[in-house]
């Protein structure tokens, strides 16, 4: 009986709370909501702004341009700040998101073939002093790209960019054997019966 009893008061329960949620969780969204998208386009200004300060010479002696921002596919939907720049047949987007900063390059003629700067300048010169995740800032960005901006325009140029995509091909190959061989470990370790 008092099984039922439960089934019962649940059952009638059950929808009144769910339209309370329904009705709240909307009314929550339509209080919050522009505070968040300004919060939004304040932070993407922010980092316009920054990219215009401290990388100021591609834009004095390079003649580069912010482009209008096309999605970064993998953050669809967690609304990073994303400025996206044209140097001579180069784009240079650059990503912050939450403590994440990334900058990509790519070629204009590959708008969607993204590579992580600091890894494509390590393939140009290794000796030189850019490792991969060697950029934290756009400070970072300044101090590596401006001696490297020539051979990274050399790099991406028509007559060598099936040479730089298949180096970089290589080193994305590299990557996921030992991603591979990490995980076969990290299982190994966990599951030892197995």
């Amino acid at each position: 009986m008092g099984r039922e009893l439960n089934k019962t008061v649940l059952a009638i329960v059950t929808p009144v709370f769910r339209a309370i949620g329904f009705v709240v969780g909307n009314v929550c969204s339509l209080i919050y909501e522009p505070f968040y998208r300004r919060r939004i386009a304040e932070k993407q200004k922010q980092l316009e702004h920054e990219v215009q300060e401290q990388l100021s010479f591609l834009f004095a002696e390079h003649r580069a341009s912010t482009t209008s921002n096309t999605v970064a596919g993998n953050l669809v939907g967690l609304h990073p700040s994303l400025v996206t720049i044209s140097i001579d047949g180069l784009l240079l987007r650059f990503i912050r998101w939450r403590e994440e900063f990334q900058v990509h390059v790519a070629s204009e003629r590959a708008p969607n073939d993204w590579h992580e700067l600091s890894l494509v300048l390590s393939i140009i010169d290794p000796i030189e002093n850019s490792q991969r995740g060697a950029i934290r800032d756009l400070s970072d960005v300044s101090r590596l790209l401006r001696p490297n901006l020539g051979r990274l325009k050399d790099a991406y140029s028509q007559e060598r960019y099936a040479q730089m995509e298949e180096q970089l091909s290589g080193v994305h190959a590299f990557d996921r054997v030992v991603t591979r061989q990490l995980e076969t470990e990290i299982n190994r370790r966990l599951y030892p019966d197995r």
